[in-house]
Protein backbone atom coordinates (compact mmCIF):
# COMPACT_ATOMS: atom_id res chain seq x y z
CA UNK A 1 0.00 0.00 0.00
CA UNK A 2 1.37 3.94 -0.61
CA UNK A 3 1.28 6.09 1.69
CA UNK A 4 1.07 10.23 0.94
CA UNK A 5 3.88 11.97 2.31
CA UNK A 6 1.50 13.07 5.38
CA UNK A 7 1.23 9.46 6.36
CA UNK A 8 4.91 8.61 6.30
CA UNK A 9 5.80 11.65 7.92
CA UNK A 10 3.20 11.08 10.72
CA UNK A 11 4.08 7.41 10.86
CA UNK A 12 8.23 8.37 11.03
CA UNK A 13 7.75 10.86 14.01
CA UNK A 14 4.89 8.38 16.11
CA UNK A 15 7.48 4.89 15.86
CA UNK A 16 4.29 3.12 14.23
CA UNK A 17 4.76 1.00 10.88
CA UNK A 18 0.97 1.72 9.52
CA UNK A 19 -1.49 3.91 9.81
CA UNK A 20 -4.78 4.88 8.25
CA UNK A 21 -7.72 7.61 8.64
CA UNK A 22 -8.92 7.95 11.85
CA UNK A 23 -6.21 6.35 13.10
CA UNK A 24 -5.13 8.85 16.32
CA UNK A 25 -1.61 8.61 17.01
CA UNK A 26 0.20 10.62 19.19
CA UNK A 27 3.73 12.73 18.09
CA UNK A 28 5.92 15.19 19.69
CA UNK A 29 6.66 18.29 17.73
CA UNK A 30 9.84 19.08 16.93
CA UNK A 31 9.52 22.70 17.50
CA UNK A 32 5.70 25.20 17.81
CA UNK A 33 5.22 28.86 17.24
CA UNK A 34 2.65 30.90 18.96
CA UNK A 35 2.09 34.33 17.96
CA UNK A 36 0.45 37.73 19.19
CA UNK A 37 -2.50 35.30 20.76
CA UNK A 38 -0.07 33.92 23.28
CA UNK A 39 -1.30 35.57 26.05
CA UNK A 40 -4.21 33.89 25.70
CA UNK A 41 -2.76 30.57 25.20
CA UNK A 42 -0.75 31.31 28.53
CA UNK A 43 -4.06 31.27 30.56
CA UNK A 44 -4.75 28.12 29.04
CA UNK A 45 -1.76 26.71 29.22
CA UNK A 46 -1.31 28.03 33.37
CA UNK A 47 -5.02 26.49 33.67
CA UNK A 48 -3.41 22.58 33.24
CA UNK A 49 -1.57 23.41 36.12
CA UNK A 50 2.02 23.29 34.69
CA UNK A 51 4.67 25.91 35.50
CA UNK A 52 7.17 25.11 32.78
CA UNK A 53 6.40 24.43 29.03
CA UNK A 54 8.08 21.25 27.96
CA UNK A 55 11.58 22.27 26.30
CA UNK A 56 12.00 25.63 25.98
CA UNK A 57 14.13 25.61 23.03
CA UNK A 58 11.49 24.09 20.67
CA UNK A 59 9.14 27.24 21.15
CA UNK A 60 9.35 30.52 18.91
CA UNK A 61 6.27 33.61 20.11
CA UNK A 62 6.24 35.60 16.92
CA UNK A 63 4.27 38.91 17.29
CA UNK A 64 2.96 39.45 13.65
CA UNK A 65 -0.53 40.39 13.58
CA UNK A 66 -0.38 43.39 15.57
CA UNK A 67 3.10 44.87 15.21
CA UNK A 68 3.16 47.68 16.20
CA UNK A 69 0.54 47.58 18.74
CA UNK A 70 -2.21 49.79 17.71
CA UNK A 71 -4.46 49.12 21.15
CA UNK A 72 -3.48 48.54 24.79
CA UNK A 73 -4.73 45.15 24.53
CA UNK A 74 -2.66 44.24 22.06
CA UNK A 75 0.22 46.28 23.75
CA UNK A 76 -0.55 44.02 27.02
CA UNK A 77 -0.68 41.01 25.00
CA UNK A 78 2.83 41.00 24.00
CA UNK A 79 3.87 42.12 27.51
CA UNK A 80 2.27 39.04 29.09
CA UNK A 81 3.78 36.83 25.92
CA UNK A 82 7.17 38.37 27.04
CA UNK A 83 6.85 37.83 30.46
CA UNK A 84 6.06 34.42 29.94
CA UNK A 85 9.08 33.82 27.55
CA UNK A 86 11.09 35.43 30.35
CA UNK A 87 9.79 32.72 33.10
CA UNK A 88 10.28 29.81 30.76
CA UNK A 89 14.32 30.79 30.82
Amino acid sequence: MSFTIAEKIMMKYSGQDYIKPGDIITIEPSFVMSHDNTAFIIKKFLQTGHKKVWDRNKIAIIFDHCVPAEKPEQSQNHKEAGEFAVQQA
